[in-house]
């Protein structure tokens, strides 16, 4: 298993809209980390409320993520899916910083539960032109071990998310640093949006030959964070 990890590891390298779709997922793997530790202490510390007010706080994103999933299936034939991972981001983005800096001015817990149902429509977006890069950019032959991979990456980006959260919340604020958590994702789409700019065609799949030692017929590429 970890020389098939290794093999998909190096196949995402070697692919150009792989590699940054890997980098992307570091960074917001990261955030998703920073979310998940600093969120529970942020509804009660912050905005003061229950456990009741995170749980409804937690539930309300599937909500909005419903929307969205709907929304993307009816925009996946007309809006390209490069724009939709990156647009997705920024937006995603953008209203975690509104959720997360409001209580500097007005402490309650309602806009929390009414961002986290908003949220939760650009995040099925971001999911979606993930997904669908990510399917149109792998052979079917490889798909498996690149997928690994980046399912790999993503814990470690996780961990070491959980890791510095529970470190620099308390060092620098619950604030400040799930600022930087919504701050994270809006770079990340607009890097994306400049990284994958002109995006249209699937890029052929290297050739695994000298990546795992042994020759495998190389195919053209199949179609294929908190949503």
């Amino acid at each position: 298993m970890g020389h098939e990890l290794a093999d998909g590891l190096r196949m995402s390298v070697r692919h150009r809209v792989m590699r940054r779709l890997m980098i992307f997922v570091l960074v917001t793997g990261t955030a998703e980390g920073v979310f998940g530790t600093l969120f529970a202490p942020f509804v009660r510390h912050v905005l003061h409320g229950s456990s009741q007010a995170y749980g409804l706080a937690a539930a309300a994103q599937a909500i909005g993520g419903i929307a969205g999933g709907l929304l993307a299936a009816s925009l996946g034939q007309r809006v390209r899916a490069s724009r939709l991972l990156s647009a997705g981001a920024v937006a995603f983005g953008a209203v975690d910083l509104a959720i997360f800096l409001y209580p500097l001015g007005y402490v309650a817990v309602w806009p929390a539960i009414a961002g986290m149902v908003l949220v939760g429509l650009p995040g099925a977006l971001t999911t979606a032109g993930l997904i669908t890069l990510f399917q149109r950019n792998t052979g079917d032959s490889y798909r498996g071990r690149v997928f690994g991979a980046c399912g790999a990456m993503e814990g470690v980006a996780i961990v070491a998310g959980i890791m510095a959260a529970g470190y620099l919340g308390q060092a620098a604020g619950i604030i400040p640093v799930l600022a930087f958590q919504g701050a994270a994702y809006v770079l990340a789409g607009l890097g994306m949006l400049a990284a994958l700019r002109g995006e249209g065609k699937a890029e052929p799949f290297p050739s695994p030959v000298g990546i795992s030692g042994q020759p495998q017929p190389t195919q053209d590429a199949g179609h294929v964070t908190r949503a």
